[in-house]
């Protein structure tokens, strides 16, 4: 943020031509401030009116340079006087904004790879991040590090297979840690399903097959593969998805396929 004060225009008592106008008292001079950030000659918006001789500037970014004029108008003539001399401004750096959550670029039953983008470091080089993570539990009271340095990616080891495990990343530099990024959820993969029962046919026509099976709590998709004996093929997928039914169809009559 900034504080800025201003005086009131000061009259040119110098030309007798002037003596017979009455002053211009005070509470009749309203103020506007306006501010650039993109440079002294670039464009200016307005920020504050009012007729007080100071305001306070907020949400402002960090090591940025702003540029600041007022200017003094008449509230009953609606006369607008000139604008004051450019004031320029540098804000301090501070800590790194708060960066973006990681994403999950690769995956395994005990591991994690992690990846995300550098914040912008407000004047000050990071130097380095601090990846934290659960123990998959779900309580994001236990976080621990799990990575702190320079790369932007990281390979989580040595995890629990089909657990879903909490993330939250932070930038450093030399003015201290950047708040900490939104929590993600991720999962390790599970171990693969054991073999199923085969699938039962419930109705044949001359041209297709319809088969049922079992879903368990372990299953989220099927694979149905069917053997033709006439392509020598082998056993081909005729479904994915994650359906407990399907309909073959465009079979030859009196075939005997296999499942």
């Amino acid at each position: 943020h900034a504080h800025l004060v201003w005086c009131p225009p000061v009259s040119d008592p110098g030309d007798s031509r002037y003596e017979v106008i009455k002053p211009i008292q005070p509470s009749d001079l309203i103020y506007e401030v306006k501010l650039s950030d993109k440079g002294k000659e670039g464009k200016y918006r307005s920020i504050y009116n009012g007729d007080s001789l100071d305001c306070r500037l907020t949400d402002l970014h960090p090591n940025t340079e702003y540029h600041v004029r007022v200017q003094a108008n008449l509230k009953s003539r609606n006369l607008k006087g000139g604008t004051s001399d450019t004031v320029s401004f540098l804000t301090k750096c501070t800590v790194p904004d708060q960066p973006q959550p990681p994403k999950l670029t690769q995956r395994s039953r005990t591991s994690l790879h992690l990846r995300w983008n550098a914040p912008s470091d407000n004047g000050k080089h990071i130097l380095h991040y601090t990846l934290e993570s659960d123990d998959g539990t779900g309580d994001i009271k236990r976080f621990k590090v799990v990575y702190d340095g320079r790369a932007k990616q990281c390979n989580v080891n040595k995890l629990q297979s089909s657990t879903i495990y909490k993330f939250r990343l932070a930038a450093v530099n030399e003015l201290g840690s950047s708040p900490y990024s939104e929590v993600m959820n991720y999962s390790t993969q599970g171990s693969p399903p054991p073999q199923p029962q085969p699938p039962k046919v419930t109705e044949v026509t001359e041209s297709s097959i319809h088969l049922l099976w079992s879903k368990r709590s372990c299953d989220d998709e099927f694979t149905l593969q069917m053997e033709d004996p006439k392509t020598g093929h082998g056993f081909l997928s005729q479904y994915n998805g994650t359906d407990t039914e399907h309909t073959v169809e465009k079979l030859g009559k009196n075939t005997t396929y296999r499942f």
